[in-house]
């Protein structure tokens, strides 16, 4: 018993101590980027894929608040059009160097906001070491999710086939849990530290999802050439 409350009151303190450090991480002012920033990495065809910029609500009023709520430097919304007429949707969320504190930027993940909006998530289906083979350089892996939702309304269930990464100085994060729901403590902890001392690095949230399997189309030339200009941009590992 005895072990349990000090491992209560450690926690306690550490929850303390980094708030504390929290307090101060306004002294790490946070670096600004341009109107277009992910655009301008991004091209909006592929071959005979076309993209289409969308915004990120129905009015402007949500859209707003959630611009608010994500805290972002940038953003691109773009669904994607297959020669074949598949869709799919690509969305990057982009934090300059101490725009946002990692363990913030963290919670933004389909098994959070998703699951929050009501949609329910295969939980046999989860991977956190989805590989794409997209040419002889390796992209770091996805993590990969089936969403369902269904409402009184809707006469069919809806279905999404999800693959995200999050990416913190260059690197792929690991979460530290299987269920992104609820942040690993320990993990909240020595960020939310690091980043009132430090400040925080340059981070990019990237997600692809479409009613389609990815499989369906993980193949096609020009998706494979979209992966390619992620990979130079976000998601190739260095070497």
């Amino acid at each position: 018993m005895s072990k349990i409350l000090l491992s209560v009151v450690s926690l306690i303190v550490a929850v303390a101590v980094a708030a504390f450090l929290i307090i101060d991480i306004d002294k790490h002012a946070a670096e600004d980027v341009g109107e277009g920033f992910l655009k301008a990495k991004v091209p909006e065809q592929f071959g005979k894929m076309i993209g289409e910029d969308k915004p990120l609500a129905a009015t402007e009023e949500v859209q707003r608040a959630t611009e608010n709520i994500l805290v972002v430097s940038d953003y691109l919304h773009r669904e994607y059009t297959l020669a074949d007429g598949k869709k799919f949707t690509l969305y990057i969320s982009y934090w300059a160097k101490n725009k946002e504190e990692v363990h913030k930027a963290a919670t933004h993940t389909p098994d959070r906001c998703w699951s929050s909006s009501g949609w329910k998530s295969d939980l046999s289906k989860k991977r956190g070491n989805y590989k794409l083979h997209i040419s002889d350089k390796e992209l770091f892996d996805a993590y990969y999710r089936e969403f369902s939702y269904k409402s009184g309304a809707m006469r069919e269930e809806a279905k999404r086939y999800v693959l995200f990464w999050f990416i913190v100085d260059g690197k792929r994060y690991d979460f530290g849990t299987k269920d992104l729901f609820f942040a690993d403590p320990v993990k909240w902890i020595k960020n939310a530290i690091e980043g009132a001392l430090h400040g925080s690095p340059e981070q990019f949230f990237i997600r692809i999802d479409s009613e389609h399997p990815i499989e369906s189309f993980v193949n096609d030339p020009d998706f494979i050439a979209l992966m390619g200009t992620l990979g130079k941009e976000f998601l190739y590992i260095k070497e």
